[in-house]
Order: C-alpha cells, then structure tokens, then sequence
C-alpha cells in the first residue's frame, strides 16, 4: 500500500459581500484546486479551510485571517479581497512567509508573499485617462469619491499626466 500524503492546507477568508458571490468564489476555488491535483501541477490533493465574515469590520476580517494562518495552520490564504483588510494583513503575510492572493484593488498590499488576482487597481485606468487627456489639452481637472481606492486612482494619474506633460489644476471630493 502506497503512503498516503497529508492534504494541504489552503485557508479561505471569505469577506464577500454576498452569500451567492462568496459561495461561487469557493466553488472557483475548489474547482481550480481540483484541476491542479489532477494535472499534476501539485502532488496532492489540497482542502479548504473556510472562514466567512459577517460585516464590513477590517479587523473581524484581518482576526479571521491570523486564525486561519496561526490556529488552524493552513500553507497558504486566499483573501481578504476588501482593499482596506488586505492593506492590514500584507505587512503579516510577508513577515512570516503565507503566501496570500487577494483580489484586491490596493497597491498596498505587495510584497514577496503577497500576489493580487488582477482586480482593478487604478494604475491601468489612470494611464488610460492620461493617454486620452494628452489628445485633447494640456490641462486635467477631477471630480472623485472619498475612497481609498480614489486616493490610490488620482497618485496614479498624477504619475501618467506628468509623463505626458498634463497638469492636474484641479480636484474635489465627492
């Protein structure tokens, strides 16, 4: 009889807004998880550790994610995807070496064992807002919301509008 391997461990913060969209996501997951077993992309099966989260508090998320990684041990975390709980956990994630993925839409959360799933980040849209900007004037103005994610937006379009020559003169907050 072959030994058998211990199953990996994969934990799965979920703080989905939506009980539907958190269980396609971890039906995504399985089914991915699944496919890299059988291609042999990973030599043995890998099991879900599933924490969801009620609410919108960062730190109910971010405690959700230190007992996935710290109580229950898991190789590896998926999540959080919320901008502002994946910014708390990147610093964490990178100093005791879990690998994490987030589908989150932060530059902050980066680092060697931190990888984002490609959500929007801002960086492609700003760059595109330069680039339409330059044909038209010299000049940009911006009307934003008072996010995070805006924040983030607006460093990134400064960024593109000064290599094209653009100046921002103005900006207000929604």
């Amino acid at each position: 009889m072959a030994h058998e391997q211990t199953p990996y461990r994969i934990g799965l913060c979920s703080d989905a807004s939506s009980r539907t969209e958190s269980r396609d996501f971890v039906d995504a997951v399985r089914m991915a998880l699944d496919e890299a077993t059988l291609s042999g992309a990973i030599d043995r099966i890998a099991e879900l550790e599933i924490l969801e989260v009620s609410g919108p508090r960062v730190s109910d998320i971010v405690h959700a994610w230190r007992t996935l990684v710290h109580d229950r041990g898991v190789l590896a975390a998926i999540g959080p995807h919320t901008a502002d709980a994946a910014q708390s956990v990147a610093p964490e994630a990178n100093a005791i070496g879990v690998p994490t993925l987030s589908a989150t839409a932060t530059l902050q959360f980066a680092g060697e064992y931190c990888y984002s799933l490609g959500a929007a980040s801002g960086t492609e849209e700003a760059a595109l807002l330069a680039q339409l900007a330059a044909h038209v004037g010299s000049r940009i103005a911006v009307l934003r919301a008072d996010t995070f994610s805006a924040c983030e937006c607006i460093e990134q379009l400064r960024v593109h509008a000064s290599e094209r020559g653009l100046h921002l003169v103005g900006e207000t907050t929604l």
